[in-house]
């Protein structure tokens, strides 16, 4: 129930369960048996989640004034909410199927209960993404390129969510692009365009690109630093 709170965060961070340490924050080690990462994933898979929804976990080990202390970390993923579909027995209490559970600010949702109906709904928009900003949310469907679809004009739009689309055009500044890496190509020929992630008409960030050898190859616009514990040469990447 613990791990099920924990994942069911509607912030963006991993949470963490530290053994050893007690409610005053005295490092006492571990008196019970310890568990490993396996055997916390065999705890969960044992389990039935509904749409086959497992928290991702991870046990690290860390030595504290020479004690042994395991760290359970609960990962942040975007999968919540996490919940059962079949009740689970722990001792005198059940987790109950269909149940969301969840932790607010340093408590647990209680046995008998149920998040509450705003952190449902903030768990819910953290699986779609809705609650991040357009471009944070534009980051998250560039992930799935395959949900791209060409539409008119040199434009892509997303299949499921249209507001999102990719258009293309040449950029402002001369189409035709010269740099030295240019001439390492086999064809020296290079253009320089531009990428809109627009939702809507909102032009939420342009990608410069360049298309090079001759529009065989496209690749964002290089970064160059100097490296002055080195040199005053410039590097691009």
């Amino acid at each position: 129930k613990d791990i099920i709170c924990f994942a069911n965060s509607v912030h963006q961070h991993d949470c963490y369960l530290i053994i050893g340490v007690d409610n005053s924050y005295n490092i006492v080690g571990m008196a019970k048996k310890r568990r490993t990462q396996a055997d916390i994933i065999d705890l969960l898979s044992n389990v039935q989640w509904a749409g086959d929804n497992i928290p991702h976990i991870s046990v690290e080990t860390v030595i504290l004034e020479n004690t042994l202390l395991d760290i359970l970390i609960i990962h942040n993923t975007s999968d919540v909410p996490y919940y059962l579909k079949k009740d689970y027995k722990c001792n005198k209490d059940t987790v109950r199927q269909g149940v969301i559970y969840s932790r607010e600010k340093d408590r647990n949702t209680a046995w008998g209960a149920i998040a509450s109906p705003l952190t449902i709904e903030k768990l819910w928009k953290k699986r779609f993404h809705l609650h991040e900003p357009m471009i944070e949310q534009m980051r998250s469907l560039l992930v799935h390129v395959d949900e791209w679809d060409n539409g008119p004009d040199n434009l892509l739009y997303h299949r499921y969510r249209p507001e999102f689309t990719i258009c293309e055009k040449p950029s402002d500044e001369s189409n035709i692009y010269e740099a030295f890496y240019v001439e390492y190509m086999f064809d020296a020929r290079a253009f320089s365009h531009i990428y809109q992630l627009k939702y809507y008409e909102c032009i939420l960030r342009n990608i410069y690109v360049l298309y090079l050898d001759g529009c065989r190859f496209i690749t964002p616009y290089p970064k160059g630093e100097i490296n002055h514990s080195i040199s005053e040469n410039r590097y691009f990447y």
